[in-house]
């Protein structure tokens, strides 16, 4: 899971990210769940909000900033999915095939650059000061089976 894009209006609002984790928990007893985010301030703050509002099990692993592109890579390519937003690691997932369901707002051209073809599932959202408004947990989990 690489919840975090380069700003709040393109991200999940926390609450829904939540959602997800605890939902992933209960959905897929025994499979791991690791989490990353990118080394700045903003997005290590947000990680910890998030974490800190999890009831139940915390992912598996979380790497708060401290992998390098090569390590992200690394663990991504080991992944049999990647839950994600517009960013740099939802591209890695892409390229090196690994399946995604990722979140995106509404706007134009964006098309050209959310991952196609199977395996890959993109649910979109109207971006908001809060976050994007029109996605949910539930929406996000049921695209795993779709």
């Amino acid at each position: 899971l690489s919840p975090f894009t380069t700003s709040d209006r393109k991200e999940l609002p926390l609450p829904v990210l939540v959602r997800l984790i605890e939902g992933w928990g209960k959905a897929n007893p025994g499979l791991p769940l690791a989490i990353s985010c990118a080394p700045n301030v903003r997005e290590r703050a947000k990680l910890a909000e998030l974490l800190a509002m999890v009831r139940g099990p915390l992912p598996w692993r979380v790497f708060d900033g401290n992998l390098n592109l090569l390590e992200l890579a690394g663990l991504i390519a080991g992944s049999r999915l990647h839950f994600g937003g517009d960013s740099g690691a939802l591209h890695v997932a892409f390229m090196l095939g690994v399946p995604t369901v990722s979140w995106w707002r509404d706007y134009a051209g964006r098309e050209e650059w959310m991952p196609e073809g199977p395996g890959h599932r993109a649910l979109i959202g109207r971006e908001s000061e809060g976050g994007l408004l029109g996605i949910n947990a539930e929406s996000l989990l049921a695209a795993l089976t779709q």
